[in-house]
């Protein structure tokens, strides 16, 4: 090796000496050690191996970026597609978020976003295919309505993909206050509350009592008593219990007071307890005190926040309620008869919380807190004098609540639509004859005499007219889950020639639904308050299935009769729509679907056979595929007389559902016509 290129040998180096490059060096001869030189801790001068591996990776970066521009192009090539109308299944991001949009908060994808969301492009194409309808479409062009009625469908759509139903956990009119700040806050007076309590004595509130059916009007007392003539701190849930029970008795005082200045007085102090329980809904924290009177408080909140149209955030505290229960061993729903004086709150507690969890659970289409394999007895363990109408009537309620649970179990939960169809309508049938027992029983306590009944019901619902609004109120309920059934089997096949006739079984009870409904707004006539009451715990509490089916209907069969009914219900929420915001959404929907379906059975009727028609179906049709409510042309569906497991034919039960879910949603939000 030549002797300027070679380097120091390594015993020079450890012992920091000069040396002299030899091979092998003066200084290793001299101390006879062996001259080596490996190079170790040199520094190269030389070019360096990291510009070569720097090259390296800048041929894989250039690697790795066309296999992203390839994987980019066949996105774009998949979101085309999307965009046209399905002929085999359902998009399964189309599924997915139907799915999922009531259990979590979904973000709202900018439209601006390169990459959009499959939805959000889908709803960009169907406000395109507006654009093209009106354009090309005479019979559009020379009706506003029918525009207007496609615009409100285009809102729909977009409302339906972008806004999530669980969107508020909270009162956003009221900020969470510390516990010292919500218990100075101003209470009725006491020379008001007084008499209220004296007059729910000798008559009891219809309203209290259906609400805080948990709870007897002696314990109520106490907890004003506790609050009012506090000799010791009291507790947040004591005063979210007396705001919101006060506030029903003051709701009904505030509407049949015949002086005027009364009622004006006793919605003020009505507001103000309104105002008292969000603050305390509010400040109402998941580590709560686990007792009684905790699960007192979360189910008045919950009560409440249902009759406001806030079912996400109702869901929360009746889940926390439900942890309580379950943390202090309430787990037998039906005591036995030797048991019930001792376990009577339990029972009242738990059986209320029952049936809200149940409903609730429906509502948003989640999984019970209260799973009934957790629950020690049944329904036939029970011993109910069925004398006793309100008894009577809470046995139902909680009946329908199992029934409600076995809906969404055995019907529409994950584990439900990966059964195969011939499962699932066993299933169905088994769910509608539990429904139509439950209405059997319905309809023989509405058929007594008035002096057969007795019992904590012969103050309120004595009469045959009460007693016929209490039952008929429960049979609309029941009407509408009995559809909610039907409409998870039974279906007519579909094709792009032809349209879907679906069974007579869920339209016409869908059907007999808004007859019940009718005769009832009619019985309910220039009771405003108790018109509202009845709204909001059967149309809000649980999706009221009977307005999507006989709208979808409309579209099916151009049945005139189906519009008219449509109409009547719209026409009967009119003179309520005033008394909550949440029956003012419900119009608002209502009052949509209506005018989408006139404006469109008015157009096909005018519209003769050929292209024309055609594409008017196309473009109401294409909403309403959108919104989940009509499957795709050629989508198949479940049927009896096609018992298939097909992934295919999950989507379409699972889509329904979903949308249903979705649609009424909508209530959380702000809805309005334009």
């Amino acid at each position: 090796m030549d002797r300027a290129k070679r380097a120091a040998c390594d015993p020079c180096r450890r012992r920091k000496v000069k040396c002299d490059r030899n091979t092998p060096c003066s200084n290793c001869q001299a101390t006879q050690q062996t001259c080596v030189t490996t190079g170790f801790g040199q520094s190269h001068t030389g070019a360096r191996q990291r510009v070569l591996i720097s090259a390296q990776y800048e041929e894989k970066i250039d690697g790795i970026q066309q296999r992203l521009d390839g994987i980019e192009h066949l996105l774009r090539e998949l979101l085309e597609n999307s965009n046209k109308p399905a002929t085999n299944r359902p998009s399964c991001s189309t599924t997915l978020a139907h799915t999922l949009a009531p259990a979590l908060e979904v973000a709202v994808v900018p439209s601006g976003n390169p990459t959009r969301s499959t939805l959000a492009a889908q709803t960009l194409d169907v406000g395109a295919m507006v654009e093209n309808t009106v354009k090309q479409t005479p019979s559009v062009r020379a009706d506003p309505d029918v525009a207007a009625a496609l615009s409100a469908l285009h809102r729909m759509v977009q409302m339906h993909h972008q806004k999530p139903v669980a969107s508020e956990i909270k009162f956003p009119d009221r900020e969470a206050l510390p516990e010292a700040s919500i218990l100075s806050l101003p209470l009725v007076p006491l020379n008001v509350v007084l008499p209220l309590l004296r007059g729910a004595k000798e008559r009891p509130s219809p309203a209290f009592a259906a609400t805080f059916n948990f709870m007897t009007l002696e314990r109520f007392t106490e907890y004003c008593r506790a609050v009012y003539f506090a000799t010791e701190p009291f507790t947040l849930s004591s005063f979210a219990i007396v705001n919101g029970g006060l506030y029903y008795m003051l709701t009904e005082k505030a509407y049949f007071d015949k002086s005027q200045d009364v009622r004006e007085e006793y919605t003020e102090y009505r507001n103000l307890c309104a105002g008292n329980l969000r603050s305390a809904i509010n400040s109402l924290g998941l580590l709560i005190s686990t007792c009684d009177e905790s699960i007192e408080a979360l189910l008045v909140g919950a009560s409440y926040a249902i009759e406001v149209s806030r079912p996400s955030l109702a869901w929360r505290m009746s889940s926390t309620a439900a942890q309580i229960c379950q943390e202090l061993g309430y787990h037998s729903l039906y005591p036995k008869p030797t048991e019930r004086d001792g376990h009577k709150i339990n029972y009242e507690l738990l059986g209320a919380l029952y049936i809200l969890d149940k409903g609730l659970a429906l509502r948003l289409g989640r999984a019970s807190a209260l799973p009934d394999q957790d629950i020690v007895g049944t329904s036939s363990d029970t011993v109910v004098d069925m004398d006793d109408l309100w008894q009577a009537i809470k046995y139902i309620w909680v009946q329908h609540a199992q029934i409600q649970g076995r809906i969404y179990d055995q019907l529409y939960s994950r584990q439900a639509l990966l059964a195969t169809p011939a499962e699932r309508v066993r299933s169905a049938v088994n769910l509608a004859e539990a429904t139509q027992r439950s209405m059997r029983q319905l309809m023989s306590l509405a058929e007594r005499p008035e002096n057969a009944v007795h019992g904590s019901a012969s103050g309120d619902f004595g009469s045959a007219t009460g007693r016929r609004t209490l039952i008929l109120a429960e049979v609309v309920c029941h009407l509408s889950t009995l559809t909610l059934i039907y409409r998870s089997i039974h279906e007519s096949p579909r094709s792009s020639k032809g349209d879907t006739r679906p069974s007579s079984d869920y339209v016409e009870t869908a059907r007999a639904a808004f007859r019940y409904h009718e005769e009832l707004m009619v019985l309910f006539k220039g009771r405003l308050e108790t018109q509202a009451y009845y709204i909001h715990w059967t149309l809000l509490f649980t999706p009221f299935t009977p307005l999507l089916v006989v709208f979808c209907h409309v579209f099916e069969s151009l049945d005139p009769d189906d519009l008219h009914m449509l109409q009547n219900f719209t026409t009967s929420l009119e003179p309520v729509r005033h008394m909550s915001e949440s029956i003012d959404q419900l119009h608002s929907v209502a009052t949509t679907l209506y005018n989408v379906a006139s404006s469109y059975l008015r157009a096909r009727t005018k519209a003769t056979e050929g292209p024309e028609a055609q594409m008017l179906d196309d473009s109401f049709t294409g909403y309403l595929n959108q919104l989940g409510l009509l499957p795709a042309p050629d989508e198949p569906y479940l049927s009896d007389a096609r018992l298939i497991s097909e992934p295919s034919q999950t989507m379409v039960a699972e889509n329904w559902f979903s949308a249903n879910l979705n649609l009424f949603g909508l209530l959380e939000g702000d809805f309005a016509v334009d």
